[in-house]
């Protein structure tokens, strides 16, 4: 049950692989020439969040389904339990087994609040961006450029700390600990 478990995370990665692999396309898209190309790149933009958002759901209801079966399933198996096994050691495994199952199964509700919330949002942001002029559209897109060069230098900032943070390495004191070391 515990593998199957991790199949499920397994799954969810894959979905947020999935989800990269969108994002990076996204990336590609080519900016025609036109009137409102910057326009229609930035709606291009908002479409491509809203489609990552909307496949995040899909992914977070099937999963969420999942659950639910597992967890009606897990109940049978209790109460069968229950009625087959007097032993409490057996009954406690069995309840906490199912807690946690309808644990897991609370978080990923909340999550897909979470997400359905953050997809209205870009519903909202995508309905305001429609009827926005093209020059507020053009300054809303240099500011998202400069909000990603920000979140792409703290970023670096980020790995370059924690890279010079691994190759220190050793003890504080300047020895390994490493006993084994001839």
């Amino acid at each position: 049950m515990i593998e199957d478990l991790l199949d499920q995370w397994k799954k969810i990665d894959d979905s947020e692989t999935m989800r990269a692999e969108l994002r990076a396309k996204g990336e590609e898209l080519k900016i025609v020439k036109r009137e409102k190309g910057e326009t229609d790149l930035q709606l291009s933009i908002c479409q491509l969040k809203l489609s990552c958002k909307t496949e995040e759901v899909k992914v977070l209801e099937a999963e969420t389904h999942k659950l639910t079966k597992r967890i009606r399933d897990m109940e049978v198996e209790l109460d069968e339990s229950y009625q087959a096994n007097h032993e409490l050691r057996v009954n406690k495994f069995d309840k906490s087994l199912v807690d946690t199952y309808r644990h897991h199964y609370d978080m990923k509700s909340s999550h897909l609040e979470f997400v359905l919330e953050n997809l209205r949002e870009a519903e909202e942001e995508l309905v305001e961006m429609k009827n926005m002029e093209p020059h507020d559209l053009l300054e809303q897109l240099e500011s998202l450029k400069f909000e990603k060069l920000e979140l792409e230098k703290k970023l670096m900032n980020q790995k370059n700390s924690e890279l010079s943070r691994k190759s220190k390495g050793g003890h504080r004191n300047g020895y390994n600990n490493n006993y084994h070391q001839y």
